[in-house]
């Protein structure tokens, strides 16, 4: 991810869209246990806007991660909607072209209860295809999804590829600065143990291939040390971060779902679940999503 960035808290009043309806339990390729833990679901099969939505369904498209002057869509040349090519039909599609920064809003769509109460829970579900030594840019850091209301180290949740060849993917699962970097060491230096954070260095991502990934938090806000977060891919742990007071300040107005920050390649189905999914429920997932067909009834 780039450093130095800090984004500016920003209220973004725009009018909504019409809000996709939650489906029916049952009607989806998954458990209607899971199904109806959705609260937010982009499959980019029919178009941008969520197929399924607590909140606003628009994708919203600005010309830095700032967010001013937002757009509903894609503006700008580096993203693309593809009609074919996805997991199972359509998908976005970057490339290094793109500048601009592309979102969600959060409210409705992403479970979030402020500090002072018993704390909150959730997971975070998508889709690559690349190869990330050939098409991310080179000496930069990539961001498939960031989850914040300020910045990349304030109250964040975030996947990225550092910046070096071999990529190293990361979960990073970042509260308030205050409580996870009182001393604001230098996050480059800082020792690992220290960051909330999981490393995988040799991930499982290739081209032509599309590789699940899969985000759970849990008992964040609750107020104790006892926060944890987890990353899966394609279906397997890959590390978690726990032990933490997971202090999320969040203007929950301000708070964005940023898709592919300085990221190069393939995402698809994009779905937010208001619960942390057991490990068994991620394989089940990707069990389903293996033979290509769609996870949201058509």
């Amino acid at each position: 991810m780039p450093r130095p960035r800090r984004l500016a808290a920003v209220a973004i009043l725009l009018p909504l869209c019409c809000v996709a309806t939650r489906p029916a339990p049952g009607q989806e390729g998954m458990p209607g246990s899971m199904a109806r833990s959705l609260t937010f679901a982009a499959t980019f099969d029919r178009g941008l806007v969520a197929d399924l939505a607590g909140g606003d369904p628009a994708l919203y498209s600005s010309p830095s991660s700032k967010r001013e002057d937002p757009v509903a869509g894609i503006a700008g040349p580096g993203v693309e909607l593809l009609a074919e090519g996805g997991r199972s039909g359509g998908a976005l599609r970057f490339s290094r072209e793109n500048s601009r920064a592309h979102y969600f809003r959060v409210p409705g769509n992403l479970p979030f209860e402020a500090p002072g109460g018993d704390g909150w829970s959730g997971s975070i579900s998508y889709f690559l295809s690349l190869d990330p030594e050939t098409d991310l840019p080179p000496m930069s850091f990539a961001d498939p999804i960031q989850v914040t209301d300020s910045a990349w180290n304030d109250a964040a949740i975030w996947n990225d590829f550092t910046r070096e060849n071999p990529r190293i993917f990361r979960l990073g699962m970042l509260p308030d600065l205050e409580v996870w970097n009182p001393e604001m060491k230098d996050f480059e230096t800082m020792p690992a143990a220290e960051k909330p954070v999981v490393a995988v260095e040799e991930p499982p991502f290739a081209s032509g291939k599309w590789t699940h990934v899969v985000i759970t938090f849990d008992r964040v806000n609750s107020g104790r040390p006892d926060g944890e977060a987890r990353l899966f891919l394609d279906g397997q742990p890959a590390g978690t971060v726990s032990n933490r007071d997971l202090r999320y300040s969040w203007d929950p107005e301000n708070a964005v779902i940023f898709l592919g920050l300085g990221y190069a390649g393939l995402m698809d189905d994009l779905m937010i679940f208001d619960r942390a999914l057991s490990r068994e429920e991620v394989g089940r997932l990707t069990d389903l999503a293996r033979d290509g067909k769609p996870l949201l009834a058509r």
